[in-house]
Parts: structure tokens; sequence; C-alpha cells
């Protein structure tokens, strides 16, 4: 798996999943709590941005279940962005948010894209499509 779409998409699920967790162990100390929150919320949407823009882009599905994927992947997104709002708009009132349904949304998201789609994609795609792919992930995604 080295040098794979699979591989880096891994290590950066690992990473979003740690600062999640960093924001809930820093409460209720919400300035704190909001600093790593918005480390948390930039790094969510460069993630969001590399899979939309980097690896839907220049992956053009074959079947109807390709494409069905990828509406459902982009509609977790969206579900998820909501629950970064809310959890947004409490950490601004200095209350305690509830972080249940994105840790939720963000397991079952992780989970359908590392054991399913992307490896799907380092099987299917050619040599050449994969190196332009982790190039521009890579760019956009700093480790």
């Amino acid at each position: 798996m080295k040098n794979s779409i699979t591989e880096i998409m891994l290590r950066e699920h690992k990473r979003i999943d740690a600062m999640i967790e960093e924001v809930e162990k820093t409460l209720p100390d919400f300035e704190k709590a909001r600093q790593i929150f918005n480390k948390f919320k930039w790094n969510l949407e460069k993630h969001f941005f590399v899979e939309e823009k980097v690896i839907f882009s220049a992956y053009s599905s074959t079947t109807s279940n390709e494409s069905e994927d990828i509406f459902t992947i982009l509609k977790e997104h969206k579900d998820i962005l909501w629950s970064m709002k809310k959890i947004e708009q409490s950490l601004s009132k200095n209350l305690q948010p509830n972080f249940s349904n994105i840790k939720k949304d963000l397991k079952d998201h992780v989970n359908f894209e590392d054991r399913i789609f992307y490896p799907r994609l380092d099987e299917e795609l050619d040599d050449n499509l994969k190196e332009v792919m982790i190039d521009r992930a890579k760019e956009v995604i700093k480790e």
C-alpha cells in the first residue's frame, strides 16, 4: 500500500480523528477548545477539498454504483459540515457542544472510504493517474 491513495487518506483520517478528540479533551477551557476546533475545522475542510477537487475530479466513475458512492460521500461531507457548524455555535457561546453526531458521521464516513472507496481507486486507476492524485493531495495535506 506504499504510495497509495488509501495510505495517504488513512493517515489523514487518523489525524482528523485525533484533532476532534483533542477539542473534546480541552473542555471546559472554551478559549483553547475554540482554537483547537478552528485548526480541526481548517484541516477537515482541506481534507474535503482534496477528496472533492483532487480525487473526485480526476476520477471518472465507470458504474452507477461508483457514481452513487461519490454522491453519498458528498452528502456525508455536507452533514459533517453542518455538525461542525453546530459545534462552532456552541463553543462561541461557551456551551458544551454535542460531539456524538460528528463523531458517528466521521466514523461511518471514514470506514466506507478506508475499506471500500480508496482501495478500489488504488486497484482500478492506472499508476499515472494515481501519481497525479497523490501529488496534488500532498500539496494540500501537510503532514
